[in-house]
């Protein structure tokens, strides 16, 4: 009886647990290994499905990102010797407003910015004008379509001297945390 197991001898044990638990007195270290290996078999097929989970996300990801590469190889990619806003000069200029101002352009970038900055904590995203404005359009237009809205600002190099005479247009408030975007750097310091 199994009541009786704590007073029985370690081999006659063996031979009484081992019926309750479907084995043979043989077995029992065979059926151990079984148990071993269906906890193998599921901790195999766990990590296959987070490796499925992570594919999927890759293969939504980067053929986004190939054909963003792409258009703007396409309708940006200038070669030649051309000055740069900063004074210098350079032989490859990307004037990325031609595929910002594509619908697939400017829905590809807003989802690949959102991707990007992930659960960053943010109250807006903004930029100087003009580079700015159509990135800063598709992150909006982007975030209210995956129901996290994130309003959008920007910021001008001086005032227009007519109607309201904001330097900041949109949606700022004193102590939120932004991102600031732009459509080219070269050296980092117009924004």
């Amino acid at each position: 009886h199994p009541h009786d197991l704590a007073a029985a001898a370690p081999r006659d044990r063996d031979a009484q647990v081992a019926p309750l638990v479907g084995c043979t007195a043989l077995a029992v270290d065979r059926c151990e290994l079984r148990d071993r290996d269906r906890v193998d078999r599921v901790r195999r097929i766990q990590e296959h499905r987070e490796r499925v989970v992570a594919d999927d996300v890759l293969d939504r990801v980067v053929p986004r990102r190939a054909r963003l590469r792409d258009l703007i190889a396409q309708r940006s990619l200038t070669r030649g010797q051309l000055k740069l806003a900063s004074g210098g000069e350079s032989n490859i200029f990307f004037d990325m407003k031609t595929t910002l101002l594509d619908p697939e352009g400017a829905s590809l970038t807003g989802d690949l910015i959102l991707d990007m900055l992930g659960a960053e904590e943010m109250d807006a995203i903004g930029g100087l004008v003009l580079g700015a404005c159509p990135v800063v359009t598709a992150v909006c237009v982007k975030s209210a379509e995956r129901g996290r809205p994130i309003p959008g600002f920007y910021v001008r190099k001086e005032p227009k001297g007519r109607g309201t005479n904001k330097l900041i247009e949109g949606n700022l408030e004193p102590g939120w945390r932004v991102v600031v975007v732009e459509d080219v750097t070269t050296e980092g310091n117009s924004a």
